[in-house]
């Protein structure tokens, strides 16, 4: 990045696809001159300069004079340059898009205020900080405020003002994103609502792979794993009071048992909460989005429930779509009446 007074200069190289260029066509030549096959040795090579005759150098000018962005593309074979007025822009946001091979991608776009989006890139890489940090730069020089850390593609554009509060049938509610010690971008959301409180106790509800013993497992792993759960989905020792005395809790409902295993530390008042109208609608999400054994201990799309003093939170990483984002809104807005409002009565001795 470089600032010229009134200009702000990015730009962006394509090092990893010109490395690759260089390796296949190196590689693609010399299988070539040692008399190797020849059609092998020609699609290394033809591969390689692929990579470097259409990998194009992005350069990002920000004009303050002119006040326009321009976006100018550049390789051996084609030139594309795009101006946007400053006037136009809403917002410059972070993409993220899914790859089954390749998981999470991410790419530059500039949201225009008629809605339309203009991708800095028509293709997407992986490294989500990189990008958040120059979408920052150029949000700070332009003066836009910093509205989108929760990258696009992972919520619904009327839920990602990550800092607003909404009402849904009385229930009030925050939607954040989400990120775990091993990726600085977010790929999941919590949602919290304060409309609940419990008097100085904990349930903690975490999905399961169907089959998968609660009791067995959660006694091997025991408080460990709890701390670590609890962690990874952003919650703290404030959620949870009384944590080292806190135990499984068992039986659960048919419907919970199959999908879920909890932890509080007050049995009694636990299984109030986890009434037969709670475990439907748990159980519900369960039977829409099960969780497979591959996915145990990763946190991919694994459901936490959590009911404690601050509030009631549902928490998950990596989002199967963004629609699903409302499907945890109204999943969590159906646990808090479901406890009506307030009315129960718990002990707080486990």
């Amino acid at each position: 990045m470089q600032q010229y007074g009134s200009q702000l200069v990015i730009r962006d190289f394509p090092i990893l696809q010109w490395v690759l260029g260089i390796l296949f066509a190196g590689v693609g030549a010399l299988v070539v001159s040692q008399g190797g096959p020849a059609v092998f040795g020609g699609l290394l090579a033809a591969i390689g300069l692929g990579f470097l005759l259409f990998s194009s150098v992005l350069t990002i000018t920000a004009n303050g004079m002119t006040r326009t962005l321009q976006l100018d593309s550049r390789s051996a074979l084609r030139h594309t340059w795009k101006q946007v007025p400053f006037d136009e822009v809403a917002g410059i946001n972070v993409e993220r898009r899914a790859s089954p091979k390749r998981g999470f991608t991410y790419r530059l776009a500039v949201l225009q205020k008629d809605g339309q989006v203009i991708p800095f890139r028509s293709s997407s890489s992986s490294g989500w900080k990189k990008k958040e940090r120059r979408a920052r730069q150029l949000r700070e020089f332009l003066g836009i405020q910093d509205s989108n850390r929760i990258p696009s593609g992972i919520l619904p554009a009327e839920l990602s003002q990550a800092a607003a509060s909404h009402e849904t049938n009385g229930v009030h509610w925050r939607i954040q994103p989400m990120a775990t010690a091993n990726s600085s971008a977010p790929t999941g959301v919590r949602w919290h609502s304060p409309d609940f409180r419990t008097p100085g106790i904990f349930l903690f509800v975490a999905q399961k792979a169907e089959g998968q013993p609660s009791r067995g497992f959660l006694a091997s792993l025991g408080s460990m794993f709890i701390r670590q759960a609890l962690s990874l989905h952003g919650f703290s020792p404030e959620d949870t009071p009384g944590l080292e005395q806190a135990v499984i809790l068992a039986p659960l409902e048919p419907a919970l048992e199959r999908h879920f295993m909890a932890y509080t530390n007050s049995p009694s008042s636990a299984h109030q909460l986890l009434d037969s109208r709670v475990a439907a609608q748990l159980g519900d999400w369960a039977a829409r989005y099960p969780l497979k054994q591959s996915q145990r201990g990763s946190g991919c799309g694994q459901l936490m429930t959590l009911f404690g003093p601050n509030g009631v939170s549902l928490a998950t990483l990596n989002l199967l779509h963004p629609n699903q984002a409302h499907e945890l809104v109204s999943l969590g807005v159906e646990l808090v009446k479901s406890q009506s409002a307030g009315l129960r009565q718990f002990s707080s001795s486990p």
